[in-house]
């Protein structure tokens, strides 16, 4: 399945728990069928979308300098 990286503004800002349940509950990368699955569920849960960038590699070690 395709992953997404969703892109999001809080005008009010945000307010989370600084523990792993807030980490995973304000996630930018989704996997999801398609950009517009992205944006029917975040209509349902009444979250903004930005932007939505398909990505391929996301593992930070893959980029480090020698």
């Amino acid at each position: 399945m395709p992953r997404y990286l969703v892109q999001r503004t809080f005008p009010n800002g945000l307010h989370f728990p600084t523990d792993a349940n807030g980490r995973e509950a304000v996630a930018g990368i989704y996997d999801a069928p398609s950009p517009e699955a992205i944006r029917a569920a975040a209509g349902e849960t009444k979250l903004p979308v930005d932007e939505i960038h398909r990505v391929g590699v996301l593992d930070p070690f893959f980029y480090t300098s020698p």
